[in-house]
């Protein structure tokens, strides 16, 4: 696709820019392995560019905010709360930078103006991420220390890039995410996505270059095969750094399975969970939630005593209905006093039974119609606290 987005400013290599107390240098090169360049934007506090901890994020959506929150009305952003310095979906720079910090924000291999082919996702996306990690670790306003940000597409390369533990990676913080294009994205309960995929495809289309047609690879691979796997985080037993997790009971048909599974799968011995009820991005800028991210920031980039110091290992949000609920801590996920209970398909009544039905009964719907279907009702006796997983045998 051609660089042609109505708001893309340009390939500006080496630029520098003084604006609103930081200092913007733009599409630096930084070479990989095998000699392609990637390109990224450094945003430092502009009265403190020596010893800086960096928060990094990279993606093929761009470097250059193309997307705004005014494409989602309903996103829970307010309007002005996040500046137009800030990469979609990623931290604010000049938040952070007011703050000490540095801000990275790297175009995946082949999107832009960086080289070579884009591929989604792919193992590829991770060594790049390794191989800029370390090329900001040496630099003379770094204090080596470098943490991975941001939500969806931003926090899903998180768990590909922490598996091959660059030695500079000093945590991550996945907000949003999944661990398995397949089973969380693509074929989710090996249903194929026929909708936001689309979307996905198309954000990840602008280059020089070529790029992956990845809507079209999803219809020839139907089934789990070699493709897909590549685009899974397939070890994550071989992340050990410190890790801050955020899933939303809400995201079910994209995130919250994988950002769970991600929790749950990793190494890591400092790691911590939070599970709400809000809008992703809502929840992300709120100020409540940019307190908790400088605290695990704080520690783990500056080296310095936080709150973070208190945090139970798990925090979830125990919700009555939307936006109505309240906030408990754990010690666990899953919480091990979790009894879990079989319940029976009668598909003559249409109800969930406590016991298996001796008659054999059948319900069937126009899958292609949009207001059939099949529904299971069941009636609790006494109040009753769902919160975790279940499972459908069929």
């Amino acid at each position: 696709m051609e660089l042609n987005k109505g708001k893309y400013p340009g390939f500006r290599p080496g630029l520098i820019e003084h604006i609103d107390g930081m200092q913007v240098t733009r599409d630096v090169a930084v070479c990989m392995r095998g000699g392609k360049q990637i390109y990224i934007d450094i945003f430092l506090p502009e009265n403190s560019t020596a010893n800086l901890p960096t928060q990094m994020t990279m993606s093929p959506d761009g470097q250059h905010v193309l997307k705004t929150f005014d494409m989602f009305p309903n996103s829970g952003v307010p309007a002005g709360s996040v500046s137009k310095h800030a990469v979609w979906e990623g931290p604010d720079p000049l938040f952070w930078t007011k703050r000490g910090y540095a801000a990275v924000n790297a175009d995946s291999r082949g999107s832009w103006s960086s080289e070579g082919n884009l591929q989604v996702l792919s193992p590829q996306e991770a060594e790049d991420g390794y191989d800029v990690i370390e090329w900001l670790a040496l630099q003379p306003w770094s204090n080596g220390q470098i943490g991975l940000c941001g939500v969806s597409y931003l926090a899903i390369v998180q768990w590909r890039i922490a598996q091959l533990n660059p030695p500079h990676l000093s945590y991550i913080n996945p907000w949003e995410c999944y661990t398995d294009a397949f089973r969380d994205h693509t074929h989710c309960r090996g249903i194929p996505e026929t909708k936001f995929t689309n979307f996905t495809d198309w954000s990840c289309q602008c280059s020089h270059s070529r790029t992956e047609n990845w809507q079209e690879n999803n219809k020839m691979h139907e089934i789990l095969d070699a493709y897909h796997e590549s685009k899974r985080a397939g070890n994550l037993s071989a992340i050990t750094v410190p890790a801050f997790v955020v899933a939303d009971w809400g995201d079910m048909g994209l995130h919250t399975r994988g950002a769970l599974n991600g929790y749950t799968g990793i190494s890591s011995k400092q790691k911590w969970l939070e599970v709400h009820g809000k809008k992703k991005w809502q929840y992300y800028y709120r100020p409540e939630s940019l307190v908790r991210q400088e605290a695990f920031y704080q520690r783990f980039l500056k080296g310095e005593p936080s709150q973070i110091d208190t945090w139970p290992p798990v925090r979830i949000e125990v919700r009555d209905r939307a936006y109505v609920g309240h906030v408990r801590a754990e010690q666990d996920w899953p919480i091990k006093r979790t009894r879990f209970s079989l319940k029976y398909l009668d598909a003559e009544s249409g109800q969930l039974s406590d016991h298996l039905q001796s008659k054999i009964s059948s319900a069937s719907y126009n899958a292609l119609s949009m207001s059939e279907n099949a529904q299971f009702t069941y009636h609790f006796n006494k109040e009753t606290e769902l919160t975790g997983s279940m499972r459908l045998r069929l």
